[in-house]
């Protein structure tokens, strides 16, 4: 865990701490050449011992206070931003890794690289940018995303300044001056894999397919504690799903502008 330029920053809360174990075993066991400091962001709860190199604790409600606050408070020039419930289920690519961190030190105007390629909010929207990234223009919905990325870590500070939750912080901050003149990419080939699509929790309840990765992995989950999806809860998602796809951009707006 020498290499500091770059530290891989685990946002999470005290209401999630029931991903922990489960994303920290997980990074470790299919991103085993990490050479980075692993750092979880939450209010006050200690995880168990050895799961993260570090805990930042920042006691806020407020989602985007918690990052800036962990921001300040963390020195390598990048960060590897992931939510706690997106962890890696396919083993990933360091090396690739390596050479976008070296991509984005070479062309500072380049504030972050998105490492999947299935579409930011469930909708493609990137133009061709070279052989290797594509580019998500300014006014793209969800150009400021949740996704697993490397971010410049004083430009993630600078976009969680004003306070916001992690869907105002896609579906509203995307649209402000304060990515204007930051290049936005992600990459064509997809190095990380989710358990689903959203991650393992859903709308605040585990997807069903953490039952049988749960066993994979070693973890008890404690169904008690959290609910599964059910099988309404999925297609009311998928309804949703297919009215978004209609028009994103539109969508999105209008949902800003009725605070939805």
């Amino acid at each position: 865990m020498n290499n500091k330029d770059m530290t891989v920053v685990v946002v999470s809360c005290d209401n999630y701490e029931d991903t922990w174990e489960a994303c920290s075993l997980s990074l470790r066991k299919f991103w085993k050449d990490c050479p980075y400091d692993t750092i979880l962001v939450t209010e006050s709860r200690k995880p168990k011992e050895g799961l993260f190199d570090d805990v930042i604790y920042i006691n806020s409600t407020d989602w985007a206070e918690r990052i800036c606050g962990a921001m300040k408070q963390i020195s390598s020039q990048f960060v590897f931003f992931m939510l706690e419930d997106q962890w890696p289920v396919k083993e990933v690519n360091q090396g690739v890794v390596e050479n976008t961190l070296n991509y984005m030190k070479q062309n500072g105007e380049v504030g972050i690289v998105y490492i999947e390629a299935e579409g930011l909010g469930g909708t493609k929207q990137e133009k061709e940018y070279d052989d290797t990234f594509n580019e998500i223009v300014f006014g793209s919905p969800y150009r400021l995303s949740c996704a697993p990325a490397i971010f410049r870590r004083d430009f993630l500070e600078k976009a969680t300044e004003v306070k916001c939750s992690a869907w105002e912080f896609e579906r509203k901050r995307s649209f402000d001056e304060v990515g204007k003149n930051v290049v936005v990419l992600d990459l064509k080939k997809t190095i990380w894999k989710r358990l689903d699509a959203p991650g393992a929790i859903n709308r605040g309840k585990w997807v069903p397919r953490m039952r049988d990765y749960s066993k994979t992995i070693g973890v008890k989950i404690d169904y008690e504690k959290r609910k599964e999806l059910s099988r309404s809860d999925i297609l009311k998602l998928k309804l949703k799903g297919l009215i978004f796809r209609i028009n994103p951009t539109m969508i999105v707006k209008i949902q800003n502008e009725l605070d939805l």
